[in-house]
């Protein structure tokens, strides 16, 4: 047992004694914030130098969505702007407190206004994994929120990050700690590479099959020359073959502070990119039993869509999700498919390239965008026939559940890291 009188207490919580304390300022070169190309005249491009939003700086790390492409001219002309490999990035708005390292594999790239960026460089004294993770704790999360300054739009400050203190044991110790955490990051991110691989071959097999209609047997499949589909399949109104909805409103005087999950867009958009719901909302079981029973609620294999915001993610409702609830308005709820579509079937159309592309087409407003109920009832999908559906499912079935085991593998991975990591830090575990 460690005694009391070996810890200090600092704003990030209890620090061993004989850690030795410095800013980050003391251990960096400039900290620095981007900027957006188009305030220097710049457009976006489809491909380039790697351009980071801040949907990059995620709650599992580094996240390749989110990532835009600007030209070298572009890249050379924000200098302030600049990030390489290793650097470690805060995020200073929304999500506030969120820590990343960019990639040591990655050359050269720039980060935007949301976004702070930190280059350790007195490595004699310090490891750049050691103090990202140090920054990564539920502590630091927590104190950053506490200091965040502006009332209508909530941001740290350059100065604010640049004395954010850390603690250093010797060189030794910090490496040894990174080393054990960077094991379960490593466990994770393979988990991670293995789940967009499969949801690349899943996405593969459904553009092969009903976009580029190379299905099993379609060589002596006859072609109804009118629809210019195979005989037995259509063109359908999504509404026709399933149905389209929102939920009940539910008001802020509902939350409590536990009971039944109540989903947003936010936090579907982290569930679609396996994330962990890190600030949940809750409705009692009484309000949800409520609700379930007059108007009913998501089960699996239900679709939701986020619909204000951040639009057209998809999330395939998984049993260990159920029971939720969710918000209206800002998610769409597709349900109760006939015979000729699944919720497998249907995941796979609303992850798509050809519906990212009409997503524009369908959406209202002008400063804040809305996908709406009407809008996705009259989407045009292509029906197949039952026998067909059968046999894609059959194939995409497994994919899908190798990818809710292995997100729930990464959920464990990260709750076991996120559980050793404040004990390694403050040598209540010694190493």
């Amino acid at each position: 047992m460690i005694e009391k009188q070996k810890f200090i207490a600092t704003p990030m919580g209890n620090m061993p004694f004989d850690w030795e304390k410095y800013t980050l300022s003391e251990l960096s070169e400039f900290i620095t914030k981007g900027a957006t190309p188009t305030t220097y005249g710049f457009k976006w491009q489809d491909s380039g130098i790697t351009f980071l939003r801040s949907e990059c700086v995620s709650e599992l790390g580094y996240s390749e969505s989110g990532v835009a492409f600007i030209s070298k001219e572009a890249h050379d002309a924000m200098e302030r702007s600049k990030i390489k490999g290793g650097d470690i990035l805060i995020s200073i708005t929304g999500n506030v407190g969120r820590i990343a390292v960019y990639p040591l594999d990655k050359t050269e790239g720039n980060i935007n206004q949301h976004i702070a960026r930190v280059r350790i460089i007195k490595k004699e004294i310090a490891n750049r994994e050691f103090i990202y993770y140090q920054l990564n704790q539920r502590n630091y999360r927590n104190y950053y929120l506490g200091i965040i300054t502006g009332a209508a739009y909530p941001q740290l400050s350059l100065k604010q990050i640049r004395e954010t203190s850390v603690y250093l044991p010797p060189l030794q110790t910090q490496k040894r700690i990174a080393d054990i955490l960077s094991a379960y990051d490593d466990l994770i991110e393979n988990n991670l590479k293995r789940i967009k691989l499969l949801e690349q071959a899943a996405q593969n097999i459904y553009k092969e099959w009903f976009v580029n209609l190379r299905f099993p047997g379609y060589e002596n499949t006859h072609i109804n020359e009118e629809t210019g589909l195979p005989v037995g399949w259509s063109n359908s109104e999504l509404d026709s073959v399933t149905t389209v909805q929102s939920s009940k409103r539910v008001f802020l005087a509902d939350y409590v502070d536990n009971g039944v999950p109540f989903y947003r867009g936010k936090e579907i958009s982290q569930k679609v990119k396996h994330e962990d719901v890190s600030e949940p909302y809750f409705i009692s079981h009484e309000k949800f039993r409520e609700f379930d029973s007059r108007f009913g609620s998501p089960k699996e294999n239900d679709i939701l869509i986020t619909a204000v915001g951040t639009i057209g993610n998809c999330y395939l409702v998984r049993n260990s999700d159920v029971p939720f609830y969710f918000k209206d308005g800002n998610l769409l709820w597709i349900h109760s498919y006939n015979e000729n579509v699944s919720g497998f079937y249907l995941i796979q159309y609303f992850q798509s390239p050809i519906f990212k592309e009409i997503l524009n087409s369908i959406t209202i407003g002008s400063s804040q965008k809305a996908l709406t109920i009407t809008a996705v009832k009259k989407l045009n999908i292509t029906v197949p026939n039952n026998e067909m559906l059968e046999k894609f499912d059959s194939i995409i079935k497994p994919t899908m559940k190798q990818i809710e085991v292995l997100a729930k593998t990464m959920t464990r991975l990260k709750a076991a890291r996120d559980i050793l990591l404040p004990r390694l830090m403050n040598r209540t575990i010694e190493v």
